[in-house]
């Protein structure tokens, strides 16, 4: 669910970009289109060490113990 909510506003863009002419991204909202994305990546790749997870973080849970 997390996943839907925090790249929603980048596809919502995206989608708005190529279904209405009216809505076309210039340049500079291209580049923080990008830099959204690119942090959205970031936080989710960043300290998920393969080691450190299991099954419980699938369900939402801190594999911390």
């Amino acid at each position: 669910m997390a996943v839907f909510l925090y790249t929603s506003p980048v596809f919502s863009a995206l989608g708005l970009h190529l279904l209405l002419p009216g809505e076309r991204l210039r340049r500079l909202q291209w580049l923080g289109t990008a830099m959204c994305f690119a942090g959205i990546a970031v936080a989710f790749i960043g300290g998920t060490s393969p080691v450190r997870m299991d099954a419980r973080v699938l369900l939402g849970a801190s594999s911390s113990r």
